[in-house]
């Protein structure tokens, strides 16, 4: 039963910043910062030299301070919402210097003890082991980030993908980044809970509800609870005031990247020559998506409709209707986590299958609808006791444009092919090199690279880090690049899920598993008929022949039906019974 102290609504003075309890920033120009602020001094002058007696001055002035920031928010179009805008924020925070000065002090604290700690480094290690000192580098910028709370470390996070950001040893410091972040007060929960589906008491909604969470994440916390119709829910809840607590730490964020790009030279290797502005607007943009709630419901239901079909794929069930910006209600998941191997073994499951169902979804993801998960860490995957791989956490997505999906499997024609020059080529395309770059100098060095590789085994075998590794090592570290955000978050999401694949079977290969897919696209998109024809009748002397044979090797087994991993793989969301592809075609 509820208990009556932990659900009674306690009603509270409106929030600067809040509507209707809703986080809301309102926008105010630097101009009209400047206009109000020598109206107010003035205002305080002509008040001081009144007479004594008249002691109402601060009061009058006070009402037209108050009325010159409603005149201003006006001129700035209102109230920003939930969409992210650099200027905006910054004009809205000159009308709060206290709060930017105090965080300021805040970060400046944390931030002094590790350059302390950093200097420390220096002098014990020296320069004979640079490796080693940027790995501690890496480890303590890892820390201040999680000790800066919420904000920061969703960026330690986002900063975990991007190879254009920083360079290896601080990526896979970052890859172990964990949200860190306590729970809130259950109270504050529940008056958010009440406040956002507009009731008096929890009993009005819900049968039972948690008097903790079971879980607390950087952005809000999750409860089990039960409707009154008996549905198991998870009640996920945001942290009071975030908007404007993310808001402020995005303003600070985005001047201190300036200070630092202001002093490339002395930067630590892996963040020299980094757009560190353009990566906090990306990360205010996708965070700002993140806090809209009522957008994750539509998110998951989107997701639903495209990806739900596939066998032994999970979707949560979400509740519209008690859905608001600050609290989600979803359908109850009951699993154990995909990281969780032995606890999977335990539910008599073999945790392959559930990685393949993931690199599946991964592939139709990027190559099929465009529209994929974007938060693809491993605490987003669950298996199920009825054998399901169950996707959770919706507030992040993206989309990828066809033209871009269509390049991607260019790509892999040419590493199918060994074709160097069109690899190097394809990374205009893509988007990784500005088309003002000679790629012609990088293919003898993917080729130096690639062909010790590959020379052993079909492209298919080799493991889809060592591409990754291969294009870190020749491109990544040798030209100015950009990573789009959709293929760092994809590429992420496969290399997580070989990574766990490999700790189980060391012969898994997500390519062998991903590729029936890809080949299917091939085959069955009239618009990659070019790529099918490059494909089987390459060009280059060398590779022709070995072109064919390479990819009838691996597209084989999903024809045919026989090996039982490949054919294993439900292309396209259906069973291969169903699929042109299981036909014989050979």
């Amino acid at each position: 039963m509820l208990s009556p102290a932990s659900t009674r609504h306690v009603p509270t003075a409106p929030v600067v910043g809040s509507t209707g309890g809703k986080p809301t920033v309102r926008a105010v120009p630097w101009d009209a910062c400047r206009q109000a602020t020598w109206a107010a001094t003035a205002a305080l002058v002509a008040a001081a030299a009144r007479p004594r007696h008249s002691l109402g001055f601060a009061g009058r002035c006070s009402a037209s301070w108050r009325s010159l920031r409603r005149r201003a928010a006006c001129r700035a179009g209102g109230e920003l919402g939930l969409a992210y805008d650099a200027k905006v924020l910054e004009d809205y925070f000159a009308w709060r210097p206290l709060a930017v000065v105090w965080r300021l002090l805040v970060f400046l604290s944390v931030a002094l003890q590790t350059g302390v700690g950093a200097v420390a480094d220096q002098v014990m290690i020296g320069s004979e082991q640079p490796e080693e000192l940027q790995r501690r580098a890496a480890v303590r910028l890892k820390e201040l980030l999680i000790s800066l709370g919420p904000t920061f470390v969703k960026l330690g996070q986002s900063l975990s993908v991007r190879p254009d950001v920083l360079n290896e040893i601080f990526l896979a410091e970052f890859q172990e980044f964990q949200d860190g972040v306590a729970p809130f007060d259950h109270n504050e929960a529940v008056k958010l809970v009440l406040e956002g589906l507009g009731i008096r008491d929890l009993s009005e909604r819900f049968r039972t509800f948690a008097s903790k969470p079971v879980a607390a994440a950087s952005l809000g916390q999750v409860y089990k609870a039960e409707l009154l119709d008996g549905s198991r829910v998870a009640v996920k809840v945001q942290r009071p005031n975030l908007a404007e607590t993310v808001s402020l730490d995005l303003v600070i964020a985005r001047q201190i990247a300036k200070f630092l790009m202001s002093f490339n030279d002395f930067l630590p290797e892996g963040l020299q020559n980094s757009d560190l502005i353009g990566f906090v607007d990306a990360f205010g943009q996708r965070v700002f998506e993140e806090l809209d709630y009522e957008m994750e419901v539509k998110n998951a239901q989107r997701f639903r409709e495209l990806y739900g079909d596939q066998a032994k794929l999970k979707v949560p069930r979400m509740y519209p209707k008690l859905a608001t910006r600050q609290v989600i209600v979803m359908e109850w998941i009951d699993g154990v986590k995909l990281t969780d191997v032995e606890a999977i073994r335990g539910l008599g499951l073999d945790p392959l299958t559930f990685i393949t169902i993931g690199i599946e979804c991964s592939m139709r993801q990027l190559l099929e609808h465009g529209f994929f998960h974007a938060d693809p860490h491993p605490g987003n995957f669950f298996v199920t006791k009825q054998g399901e791989l169950c996707i959770l956490d919706f507030g992040m997505m993206s989309e990828m444009p066809k033209d871009a999906r269509l390049s991607v499997i260019q790509h892999i024609v040419h590493i199918v092919n060994r074709d160097y020059r069109g690899m190097a080529a394809d990374y205009h395309e893509l988007g990784f090199l500005s088309r003002d770059i000679d790629v012609r100098p990088i293919a003898p060095k993917l080729e130096a690279f690639f062909e010790p590789r590959l020379a052993p085994a079909r492209v298919a075998a080799i493991s889809f880090k060592t591409i990754v590794d291969g294009l870190t090592e020749v491109v990544f570290q040798n030209y100015p690049f950009t990573v789009p955000a959709f293929y760092a978050l994809v590429v992420r999401s496969l290399v997580n899920l070989e990574g766990l694949a490999l700790s189980i079977d060391e012969d898994y290969r997500v390519l062998e598993a991903a590729y029936p897919y890809v080949a299917r696209r091939i085959l069955l998109d009239s618009e990659l008929r070019s790529s099918l024809m490059e494909l089987l009748f390459s060009s280059l002397p060398s590779t022709g022949a070995a072109t064919f044979a390479s990819f009838a090797g691996t597209a084989r087994p999903t024809c045919s039906g026989s090996p039982p991993r490949a054919a294993s793989v439900f292309l396209g969301g259906r069973r291969p019974t169903d699929d042109p592809m299981t036909r014989p075609c050979w």
